[in-house]
């Protein structure tokens, strides 16, 4: 079975979904690791529920991809703010 991934302009065939559903996991573990919080302190930062936390690191659910940049962005601007 073949499947559209909204936001994107490519055609995921069969397991490679699961494979970006992974991808993206990995992305949102790396970044609460990046700043050294727990799950529960990560979700309390962007006001997201940590159940919904659980589910985007194991790749139960995927996470939007506007709104992982949208985290990123958030975080390195943090960082740039601490360096001044």
């Amino acid at each position: 079975m073949d499947y559209y991934i909204e936001g994107m302009d490519i055609l995921i065939e069969g397991n490679d979904r699961e494979k970006i559903k992974k991808d993206y996991a990995k992305r949102v573990k790396a970044l609460r690791e990046r700043m050294g919080m727990t799950q529960q302190q990560f979700g309390d930062y962007f006001k997201i529920p940590k159940r919904t936390l659980q589910d985007w690191e194991g790749g139960k659910r995927k996470i939007p991809e506007y709104v992982l940049d949208l985290m990123e962005f958030k975080v390195d601007a943090d960082e740039k703010n601490k360096e001044k």
